[in-house]
């Protein structure tokens, strides 16, 4: 009887134990489908890559798995190795616009992501007509963030300008639109971080058609 009660209470414990393994063994699928935010058409060639977390000698290691292109429907599939960490959608000519997706671990994630064309264009003129300075920082940045699919919250462009009087430097940056830009500059050089700008402007890029700024100092 003894033995008997030993055998089920050692089988019980298999159980469960396997049953406890298989839970946490249950991968992670995610796939769906990749779209143009604007028209609905698939997105073929995006190039899609997740951050993932695995635990070795009880140490997180965080590695990156590329899961493909997505394919002429814009489809993609992919079993994670090792927990969700971030995602990384890439296609020239968009941004995506969802920046942390909904996966929930361990099961099978459909996904509908939208992309955002770059479609509309900031042509930036950069003149010195004064000649009081030989260089000029400018500092161009979104404001809006990612609404309407900016997704390019933070710095655009951060360069110094070298000009002689009566020259002229332009620049076309592609955006998604519309997309609204702060253009900030002065004379001593900027940082991410800087507060106090010497001047300062916005400017409101519309799809489909390029938008000329001319900073003149």
């Amino acid at each position: 009887m003894h033995k008997t009660i030993l055998f089920f209470g050692l089988l019980l414990g298999l159980m469960l134990a396997g049953l406890g393994c298989g839970k946490e063994d249950k991968p992670t699928i995610i796939k769906g489908r990749i779209t143009d935010r604007k028209t609905g058409e698939p997105i073929e060639g995006a190039a899609i890559t997740f951050g993932v977390v695995n635990t070795i000698k009880g140490l997180d290691k965080y590695t990156t798995q590329f899961c493909g292109l997505s394919d002429a429907n814009g489809a993609f599939n992919c079993t994670l190795e090792g927990r969700y960490s971030i995602s990384e959608i890439r296609k020239g000519g968009y941004i995506v616009h969802e920046k942390n997706l909904p996966i929930v671990e361990g099961q099978e994630n459909n996904l509908d992501i939208k992309m955002v064309p770059r479609d509309g264009f900031l042509r930036l003129n950069i003149k010195n007509d004064m000649g009081q300075h030989d260089t000029i920082y400018a500092y161009i940045y979104s404001l809006i963030g990612d609404i309407e699919g900016s997704g390019s919250e933070g710095s655009l462009k951060t360069y110094p300008v070298i000009l002689q009087t009566g020259d002229t430097y332009m620049e076309i940056l592609q955006l998604a639109s519309p997309e609204t830009v702060a253009v900030r500059w002065g004379f001593n050089k900027l940082n991410y971080y800087q507060v106090d700008f010497a001047f300062q402007d916005s400017i409101l890029v519309v799809p489909n058609d390029t938008t000329t700024y001319i900073l003149s100092y």
